[in-house]
């Protein structure tokens, strides 16, 4: 671990740098209908700890501890991200995220949707002024959100899904923007594109163990804990690691579990049989041990760096991971 950051590049600095994003996230959107302007300004409330907009900063300031933060390219790729979340809660008809109602249970999928194609809209505008390559790198993140959505959809209630293939969706739909994020940061720094690669791999290796620390919280936890509906992949057929393992690991706990899944419909009673039979099994411990890996593979990611403030932030978000597992343990 390298030493404690100096004055002259306090972490407390982060935050301000951040909230400039905020401010420019809200500035972007401020263009709509009225209505569509209520949903997005409530948008602070659910989104989270903006995650993406500190990789690019701290991708930025790895590369170039000196270089002025990219604060419009941050807002267009958190633009970006909450596009995702209005639609995702649409697909999902999710009630909740974070403990907040979606908008889409406040307001209708047809707020939801519309909101998040403008979003959508807005966040690629800003991550193209910043040139061509980032543009080109929006485009193919884009590809690939969609495609590990897709992927998922196809794959609904099907008991034979491999880890191979759940690494995968993980990893177009949750580790791609997160890999954009970095990549960005790190050009705009200065890095170039081929060089920019390494940071691609490592935000989506984050952001895949990330996903998978989600997924697991998913399955152990209590919806009060998780500021979510807990056991919605199940229901929905959205088998995550922790049942394709149980299922993969053969047996009579095995077979009772996929007699019970591979169809939508399923009644509280055999939901709660399901989680139990999941809990009690191999899947999640299967499943952390996987979580292992990823978060090793992405500290070894940042070896190669210079030590600074910066990259040490980075590994304290690589372990911090971690804690959505623990945090919310039934």
């Amino acid at each position: 671990m390298s030493a404690p950051p100096t004055s002259r590049q306090p972490v407390r600095d982060l935050g301000a740098v951040l909230d400039q994003v905020s401010k420019a996230v809200l500035a972007a959107a401020a263009h709509c209908l009225p209505e569509v302007d209520q949903t997005v300004v409530y948008l602070p409330a659910v989104a989270g700890k903006g995650v993406r907009p500190r990789m690019t900063i701290l991708a930025a300031a790895a590369v170039s501890p000196d270089g002025p933060p990219p604060v419009e390219l941050a807002a267009g790729i958190e633009l970006l991200h909450l596009a995702t979340l209005h639609h995702d809660d649409v697909a999902d008809q999710a009630p909740l995220r974070r403990g907040q109602p979606t908008i889409a249970a406040l307001r209708g999928n047809r707020a939801a949707t519309f909101a998040g194609t403008y979003l959508f809209a807005r966040g690629t505008e800003l991550v193209a002024r910043a040139g061509e390559p980032f543009a080109r790198a929006a485009a193919a993140c884009t590809a690939a959100l969609w495609r590990g959505q897709t992927n998922e959809l196809v794959s609904a209630y099907r008991t034979d899904r491999t880890e191979a293939q759940y690494l995968d969706v993980i990893s177009d739909k949750t580790g791609s923007l997160i890999g954009l994020a970095c990549f960005s940061g790190a050009m705009a720094a200065g890095m170039s594109v081929t060089d920019a690669a390494g940071w691609d791999r490592f935000g989506k290796l984050w952001g895949s163990a990330f996903q998978l620390a989600d997924d697991i919280a998913d399955i152990t936890s209590s919806t009060t804990r998780l500021g979510k509906k807990a056991g919605t992949d199940v229901r929905e057929g959205v088998y995550t690691l922790p049942v394709i393992l149980t299922l993969a690991a053969g047996g009579d706990r095995a077979r009772e579990l996929k007699a019970l899944l591979g169809r939508s419909g399923l009644s509280a009673e055999e939901a709660r049989q399901a989680g139990f039979l999941i809990l009690d099994g191999p899947g999640p411990a299967g499943a952390r041990a996987t979580l292992v890996r990823l978060t090793d593979a992405a500290h070894d990611g940042l070896a190669a760096l210079p030590p600074s403030w910066s990259r040490d932030l980075l590994h304290t978000m690589v372990d911090d991971v971690w804690l959505r597992v623990a945090q919310h343990a039934a």
